[in-house]
């Protein structure tokens, strides 16, 4: 698992890197008997170097035990630390695999919840749309649309919505009186008549 801005995450294939002082930062956040221990080992050496200069060698040699004293602890919180983070960093992993573990199966009852209640709803479709004979009925169509066990043939007899009115009887419409000129060219003048 990648920690967030530690400089080896990913994202999109992108290397992040992050600066010296955000790097500090995040190491102190994570141990902080690391940094204050390197720091009381700095302060003990400096002062113990500036009581050598000054021949003050009984003070110097406090100072220069102090420095071990301070330099030990800042590797036992090294230590120390580097554990109990490795503890908790790999609880916190297994925390976070149990949840992504109930997660999947949440979704996987969901999933299969969902595919029970599409099945009966298809089955309560498909009973609403069966007619009486086992033929489809629609209330779109009045033969009945399609359906698993009708055919894509058209019906054989149209409804009588669809259905051509019955002819009883062909009329021919009534010649137009002629004015002796035939066509559009008969409005102006120039269409030829029959008879001449």
């Amino acid at each position: 698992m990648n920690i967030p801005g530690s400089g080896s995450s990913t994202n999109m294939g992108m290397v992040s890197t992050e600066t010296y002082q955000e790097k500090f930062q995040r190491k102190f956040k994570e141990n902080p008997f690391v940094p204050l221990g390197a720091l009381g080992t700095a302060i003990a050496l400096t002062i113990a170097s500036n009581q050598m200069r000054k021949r003050n060698s009984k003070s110097m040699n406090n100072w220069l035990r102090m420095r071990v004293i301070m330099q030990g602890a800042t590797i036992a919180a090294v230590v120390g630390g580097s554990i109990y983070y490795g503890q908790t960093k790999q609880q916190k992993e297994a925390r976070e695999a149990e949840e992504q573990e109930r997660y999947l199966e949440n979704v996987a009852r969901d999933r299969a919840a969902f595919q029970e209640r599409l099945k009966d709803a298809e089955e309560v479709h498909r009973l609403e749309t069966m007619g009486s004979n086992g033929q489809s009925q629609s209330k779109w169509f009045p033969w009945g649309g399609a359906s698993e066990n009708s055919s894509d043939a058209p019906p054989e007899v149209l409804p009588p919505v669809f259905a051509s009115p019955a002819v009883t009887e062909v009329q021919e419409p009534a010649p137009a009186q002629s004015s002796g000129k035939r066509g559009i060219w008969g409005w102006f003048g120039r269409g030829s008549s029959k008879n001449s």
